[in-house]
């Protein structure tokens, strides 16, 4: 009783498992998207600076939701290169 129980539970189990990549959004491993930078203000307060779809965005994170502080200039991102 207890064998076929632990059975069907990994039967179930893999069941699951198996929709559930069949299921999620695909995420590609490049992205369009990523974190360039980094800067934490204080504890719970941080600036980021995001590329999404070549674009550069400043983004600015804290207790709250995230918020778009800026859309960086095309200049910005050529001195980075340089």
């Amino acid at each position: 009783m207890l064998l076929s129980t632990t059975v069907a539970l990994a039967f179930v189990c893999a069941l699951a498992v198996g929709a559930l990549k069949l299921l999620a959004p695909r995420r590609s491993a490049g992205g369009s998207m990523r974190v360039v930078e980094k800067l934490p203000l204080d504890a719970r307060r941080s600036l980021y600076v995001v590329e999404v779809d070549g674009k550069r965005l400043l983004l600015g994170a804290g207790d709250g939701p995230l918020t778009l502080l800026k859309e960086l200039p095309a200049e910005a991102r050529l001195k980075e290169v340089a």
